[in-house]
């Protein structure tokens, strides 16, 4: 029951930072445009039939990435 709002808000910055690509080079990609990548979780998001939970419950960010040094 994780929150798409998180995987949707990377795949704009994603977005954001891939608009340098040329065009020309779009057909190499083996991976859906980012777009669609994005109205794709927004459409899941708009019909979820649950409430996103915490994947952490208790647990900050802080603490996450103390957990990993």
């Amino acid at each position: 029951k994780a929150d798409p709002r998180g995987m949707i808000a990377f795949f704009k910055v994603l977005e954001k930072e891939g608009a340098a690509v040329p065009k020309e080079f779009e057909f190499l990609s083996d991976h859906p445009h980012t777009a669609d990548r994005i109205a794709m979780l927004e459409r899941q998001a708009a019909k979820a039939a649950y409430e996103p939970e915490p994947l952490l419950p208790g647990r900050s960010w802080k603490d996450i990435k103390q957990l990993c040094r």
